[in-house]
């Protein structure tokens, strides 16, 4: 089941903030690596594997991870661009999509 966030809007910068409530459900947390899944026009955000082949970005201490960019590129997402989170329980992280 996935819930939804909220919509916001893409930061210049490529990051986004991750809702506490979520980070702290999905292991999230400052200072640990999320990897980053490119999947059917969305992006899965999940605590990342160490073995994993997806790309990966540190959590900072509030909360945001920068979204690489080959990957902002591949959504066509723009400063400014819309987008919303969803928690989804199943694959245990946060899909982004526009």
């Amino acid at each position: 089941m996935c819930t939804l966030h909220k919509t916001r809007l893409f930061s210049r910068s490529g990051s986004i903030t991750i809702p506490r409530e979520w980070r702290e459900r999905f292991g999230l947390l400052p200072g640990r690596q999320a990897e980053f899944i490119h999947e059917a026009g969305s992006i899965l955000i999940r605590e990342a594997l160490e073995e994993t082949t997806y790309n990966k970005g540190f959590i900072s201490e509030k909360g945001t991870v920068n979204i690489p960019k080959e990957l902002r590129e591949e959504l066509g997402i723009q400063p400014r661009s819309i987008y919303h989170l969803y928690a989804d329980d199943e694959e245990q992280g946060i899909v982004m999509t526009r």
